[in-house]
Protein backbone atom coordinates (compact mmCIF):
# COMPACT_ATOMS: atom_id res chain seq x y z
CA UNK A 1 0.00 0.00 0.00
CA UNK A 2 1.28 3.66 -1.05
CA UNK A 3 0.42 7.03 -0.44
CA UNK A 4 -1.57 8.65 -3.05
CA UNK A 5 -2.38 5.19 -5.27
CA UNK A 6 -5.90 5.18 -6.48
CA UNK A 7 -8.07 1.86 -5.96
CA UNK A 8 -11.37 0.33 -7.29
CA UNK A 9 -13.91 -0.99 -4.58
CA UNK A 10 -12.53 -4.68 -5.37
CA UNK A 11 -9.38 -3.59 -4.79
CA UNK A 12 -8.59 -3.11 -1.28
CA UNK A 13 -5.16 -3.50 -0.37
CA UNK A 14 -3.47 -5.55 2.10
CA UNK A 15 0.04 -4.31 4.19
CA UNK A 16 2.52 -5.69 6.02
CA UNK A 17 1.16 -6.64 9.75
CA UNK A 18 2.98 -4.43 12.26
CA UNK A 19 2.69 -6.21 15.30
CA UNK A 20 4.32 -9.49 14.06
CA UNK A 21 5.83 -7.81 10.77
CA UNK A 22 5.73 -11.53 9.21
CA UNK A 23 2.51 -12.18 7.00
CA UNK A 24 0.02 -9.83 5.80
CA UNK A 25 -3.12 -7.82 6.68
CA UNK A 26 -6.12 -8.91 4.65
CA UNK A 27 -9.58 -7.74 4.43
CA UNK A 28 -12.21 -9.65 6.13
CA UNK A 29 -16.01 -9.76 5.92
CA UNK A 30 -18.40 -7.63 3.69
CA UNK A 31 -17.11 -3.95 2.59
CA UNK A 32 -19.05 -0.89 3.95
CA UNK A 33 -19.53 1.84 1.01
CA UNK A 34 -21.77 4.74 1.70
CA UNK A 35 -22.29 7.55 -1.20
CA UNK A 36 -22.94 10.91 -1.18
CA UNK A 37 -23.54 14.43 -3.05
CA UNK A 38 -24.58 16.28 -0.18
CA UNK A 39 -21.62 18.21 0.52
CA UNK A 40 -19.66 18.02 -1.91
CA UNK A 41 -21.13 20.81 -4.06
CA UNK A 42 -23.26 18.00 -6.31
CA UNK A 43 -19.89 15.92 -6.95
CA UNK A 44 -20.29 12.24 -5.46
CA UNK A 45 -18.16 11.01 -2.66
CA UNK A 46 -17.56 7.67 -1.45
CA UNK A 47 -16.32 6.19 2.17
CA UNK A 48 -15.24 2.54 2.28
CA UNK A 49 -14.68 0.91 5.34
CA UNK A 50 -12.99 -3.00 5.86
CA UNK A 51 -12.32 -5.25 8.43
CA UNK A 52 -8.70 -5.97 8.45
CA UNK A 53 -7.12 -9.24 9.75
CA UNK A 54 -3.21 -10.62 9.82
CA UNK A 55 -2.83 -13.77 8.24
CA UNK A 56 -0.31 -15.40 10.93
CA UNK A 57 -2.46 -17.34 13.11
CA UNK A 58 0.04 -16.87 16.25
CA UNK A 59 -0.78 -13.00 15.62
CA UNK A 60 -4.60 -12.53 14.31
CA UNK A 61 -4.36 -8.74 14.55
CA UNK A 62 -7.50 -6.94 13.84
CA UNK A 63 -7.72 -3.89 12.38
CA UNK A 64 -9.72 -1.18 9.78
CA UNK A 65 -9.11 0.39 7.09
CA UNK A 66 -11.23 3.64 5.50
CA UNK A 67 -11.04 4.84 2.15
CA UNK A 68 -11.89 7.98 0.38
CA UNK A 69 -13.58 8.17 -3.02
CA UNK A 70 -14.38 10.35 -5.62
CA UNK A 71 -15.48 9.94 -9.47
CA UNK A 72 -12.61 9.79 -11.45
CA UNK A 73 -12.87 9.98 -15.99
CA UNK A 74 -9.79 10.04 -18.26
CA UNK A 75 -12.16 11.18 -21.37
CA UNK A 76 -11.65 7.70 -22.99
CA UNK A 77 -13.68 5.83 -20.83
CA UNK A 78 -16.35 5.89 -18.67
CA UNK A 79 -16.22 7.58 -15.24
CA UNK A 80 -15.13 5.22 -12.34
CA UNK A 81 -15.33 5.58 -8.27
CA UNK A 82 -11.44 5.15 -7.04
CA UNK A 83 -10.69 5.60 -3.14
CA UNK A 84 -7.91 6.24 -2.01
CA UNK A 85 -6.90 5.51 1.94
CA UNK A 86 -7.73 8.13 4.73
CA UNK A 87 -7.37 5.90 7.91
CA UNK A 88 -5.36 2.95 8.92
CA UNK A 89 -5.19 1.07 11.94
CA UNK A 90 -2.55 -0.49 12.81
CA UNK A 91 -0.88 1.88 10.40
CA UNK A 92 1.35 0.00 8.69
CA UNK A 93 4.97 0.68 8.41
CA UNK A 94 6.27 2.87 5.91
CA UNK A 95 9.39 1.36 5.78
CA UNK A 96 11.16 -1.28 7.28
CA UNK A 97 12.16 -0.47 11.34
CA UNK A 98 15.24 -2.56 11.37
CA UNK A 99 16.39 -3.67 14.85
CA UNK A 100 19.52 -2.00 14.24
CA UNK A 101 18.06 1.71 14.29
CA UNK A 102 18.21 2.97 18.10
CA UNK A 103 14.99 1.55 20.15
CA UNK A 104 13.66 5.24 20.71
CA UNK A 105 13.89 6.34 17.40
CA UNK A 106 11.86 3.20 16.95
CA UNK A 107 9.05 3.98 18.70
CA UNK A 108 9.15 7.26 17.63
CA UNK A 109 8.67 5.89 13.65
CA UNK A 110 5.79 3.88 15.08
CA UNK A 111 4.15 7.10 16.50
CA UNK A 112 4.76 8.93 13.40
CA UNK A 113 2.89 6.48 11.12
CA UNK A 114 0.32 6.14 13.15
CA UNK A 115 -0.32 10.09 13.13
CA UNK A 116 0.44 9.84 9.82
CA UNK A 117 -3.45 9.09 9.00
CA UNK A 118 -4.71 11.32 12.29
CA UNK A 119 -3.03 14.52 11.80
CA UNK A 120 -0.41 15.94 9.32
CA UNK A 121 0.91 18.31 11.60
CA UNK A 122 1.41 16.05 14.69
CA UNK A 123 3.13 13.83 12.20
CA UNK A 124 5.55 16.24 10.97
CA UNK A 125 6.56 17.52 14.38
CA UNK A 126 6.57 14.34 15.51
CA UNK A 127 9.27 13.03 12.77
CA UNK A 128 11.42 16.27 13.95
CA UNK A 129 11.74 15.03 17.38
CA UNK A 130 12.98 11.44 15.45
CA UNK A 131 15.40 13.88 14.19
CA UNK A 132 16.18 15.01 17.59
CA UNK A 133 16.19 11.71 18.83
CA UNK A 134 18.64 10.06 16.41
CA UNK A 135 21.28 12.90 17.18
CA UNK A 136 21.04 11.88 20.48
CA UNK A 137 21.48 8.96 20.01
CA UNK A 138 24.74 9.61 17.84
CA UNK A 139 26.07 11.49 20.67
CA UNK A 140 25.21 14.92 19.41
CA UNK A 141 25.13 17.04 22.95
CA UNK A 142 21.32 18.19 23.37
CA UNK A 143 22.01 20.88 25.82
CA UNK A 144 24.28 23.64 26.36
CA UNK A 145 26.84 23.37 29.55
CA UNK A 146 29.97 25.60 30.55
CA UNK A 147 33.48 25.32 30.36
CA UNK A 148 33.51 23.16 32.79
CA UNK A 149 30.71 20.28 31.50
CA UNK A 150 28.00 21.66 34.08
CA UNK A 151 24.80 22.02 32.52
CA UNK A 152 23.69 25.45 32.04
CA UNK A 153 19.73 26.21 33.36
CA UNK A 154 17.24 28.69 32.01
CA UNK A 155 15.52 31.07 34.75
CA UNK A 156 13.00 28.33 35.38
CA UNK A 157 15.91 25.89 36.10
CA UNK A 158 15.27 23.78 33.17
CA UNK A 159 18.21 22.85 30.79
CA UNK A 160 19.02 24.82 27.63
CA UNK A 161 18.37 23.27 24.95
CA UNK A 162 20.55 23.39 21.63
CA UNK A 163 19.25 24.62 18.34
CA UNK A 164 18.60 21.89 15.89
CA UNK A 165 20.20 23.53 13.21
CA UNK A 166 23.06 24.06 15.77
CA UNK A 167 23.38 20.06 16.49
CA UNK A 168 22.66 19.34 12.65
CA UNK A 169 25.75 21.64 11.65
CA UNK A 170 28.07 19.69 14.36
CA UNK A 171 26.79 15.91 13.31
CA UNK A 172 27.53 17.36 9.75
CA UNK A 173 31.05 17.55 10.43
CA UNK A 174 31.13 13.89 11.62
CA UNK A 175 32.44 12.65 8.24
CA UNK A 176 31.36 11.95 4.87
CA UNK A 177 27.86 9.62 6.08
CA UNK A 178 27.00 12.50 8.04
CA UNK A 179 27.39 15.20 5.66
CA UNK A 180 25.31 13.50 2.88
CA UNK A 181 22.45 13.20 6.00
CA UNK A 182 22.48 16.73 6.81
CA UNK A 183 20.51 17.92 3.86
CA UNK A 184 17.92 15.97 4.18
CA UNK A 185 17.95 16.08 7.67
CA UNK A 186 17.19 20.14 7.47
CA UNK A 187 14.39 19.31 5.29
CA UNK A 188 12.57 17.67 7.99
CA UNK A 189 13.67 20.37 10.48
CA UNK A 190 11.88 22.95 8.10
CA UNK A 191 8.40 20.74 7.83
CA UNK A 192 8.34 20.18 11.57
CA UNK A 193 8.81 24.01 12.31
CA UNK A 194 5.63 24.22 10.23
CA UNK A 195 4.24 21.75 11.42
CA UNK A 196 4.16 23.46 15.39
CA UNK A 197 3.64 26.88 14.41
CA UNK A 198 2.06 27.50 11.23
CA UNK A 199 -1.98 27.50 11.48
CA UNK A 200 -1.90 26.32 8.27
CA UNK A 201 -0.62 22.59 8.73
CA UNK A 202 1.67 20.80 6.54
CA UNK A 203 0.33 18.61 3.17
CA UNK A 204 0.03 15.56 3.62
CA UNK A 205 2.09 14.33 0.38
CA UNK A 206 5.42 16.21 2.05
CA UNK A 207 4.81 14.63 4.92
CA UNK A 208 4.82 11.27 3.06
CA UNK A 209 7.90 12.67 1.09
CA UNK A 210 9.65 13.60 4.81
CA UNK A 211 9.05 10.17 6.38
CA UNK A 212 10.68 8.10 3.11
CA UNK A 213 13.58 10.63 3.74
CA UNK A 214 13.92 10.07 7.36
CA UNK A 215 13.78 6.10 6.20
CA UNK A 216 16.63 6.61 3.76
CA UNK A 217 18.77 8.09 5.81
CA UNK A 218 18.64 5.58 8.41
CA UNK A 219 19.10 3.15 5.68
CA UNK A 220 22.39 4.99 4.69
CA UNK A 221 23.48 5.72 8.30
CA UNK A 222 22.89 1.82 9.83
CA UNK A 223 22.86 -0.43 6.89
CA UNK A 224 25.65 1.59 4.39
CA UNK A 225 22.79 1.87 1.86
CA UNK A 226 23.59 4.92 -0.43
CA UNK A 227 20.38 7.42 -0.42
CA UNK A 228 18.46 6.86 -3.50
CA UNK A 229 17.97 9.16 -6.68
CA UNK A 230 14.67 10.11 -5.94
CA UNK A 231 15.74 11.83 -2.25
CA UNK A 232 17.23 14.49 -4.15
CA UNK A 233 13.48 15.86 -5.93
CA UNK A 234 11.76 15.26 -2.23
CA UNK A 235 14.70 16.75 -0.42
CA UNK A 236 13.90 19.68 -2.65
CA UNK A 237 10.46 19.66 -2.78
CA UNK A 238 10.25 20.10 1.01
CA UNK A 239 12.33 22.97 0.98
CA UNK A 240 10.11 24.55 -1.72
CA UNK A 241 7.26 24.70 0.70
CA UNK A 242 8.97 25.05 4.02
CA UNK A 243 12.32 26.69 3.76
CA UNK A 244 12.21 30.05 3.84
CA UNK A 245 14.86 30.87 1.69
CA UNK A 246 13.99 28.12 -1.55
CA UNK A 247 10.75 29.21 -2.55
CA UNK A 248 11.61 30.90 -6.06
CA UNK A 249 10.44 27.96 -7.94
CA UNK A 250 9.16 24.65 -7.16
CA UNK A 251 11.65 21.37 -8.29
CA UNK A 252 10.45 19.37 -11.05
CA UNK A 253 11.68 15.32 -11.42
CA UNK A 254 13.97 14.78 -14.02
CA UNK A 255 13.26 12.78 -16.74
CA UNK A 256 16.15 11.04 -17.04
CA UNK A 257 15.17 9.28 -13.36
CA UNK A 258 11.78 8.72 -14.07
CA UNK A 259 12.85 6.85 -17.17
CA UNK A 260 15.42 4.71 -15.41
CA UNK A 261 12.73 4.32 -12.39
CA UNK A 262 10.56 2.82 -14.68
CA UNK A 263 12.93 0.41 -16.66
Amino acid sequence: MRQGTLYSEEQVPSFKCPTCNQEDMLPVGEVSNRQSDERSGGDIRAMLRSDMLCQNDKCGEVGVIVMMGEVYSDCQSEPEMLYTPSYVNPAPNMFELHRVYPYKVRMLLEQVFSLFWIDHSSCGNKLRIAVEELLNQKGIEQYRKDGAGVLLLSKKGHPTPISLHARLKQFKQRGKVETKSVTALEAIKWLGNESSHSSDGVFQNTVYQAIMVFGAVLELIYNGKELPESLEFSVSNINFFYHPDKQDSRPKKKLNKLLKSDS
